[in-house]
């Protein structure tokens, strides 16, 4: 079946300050990793959004349609 470039695998919906070390960025490093291991090389696609939303004034527009609407999972 053919994939949708428009689509992605997963969102990743965290809080800012979860990632000030950076580890869950490091945490979709090692999915993306143990996936291309076990599928023999396919690249996993993921919405990893690093920008600061205030007060939520574009969430609906930016996260929401081109990540989250997009995703296949919600991570």
């Amino acid at each position: 079946m053919p994939r949708d470039p428009d689509l992605y695998d997963f969102f990743v919906s965290y809080a800012r300050a979860d990632n000030r070390d950076g580890w869950i960025e490091q945490f979709v490093h090692s999915i993306v990793e143990e996936h291309r291991r076990f599928s023999g090389g396919r690249e996993l696609t993921y919405f990893f959004d690093k920008q600061a939303i205030p007060n939520f004034s574009y969430w609906d527009t930016e996260i929401f349609n081109k990540g989250i609407a997009r995703s296949r999972l919600f991570l």
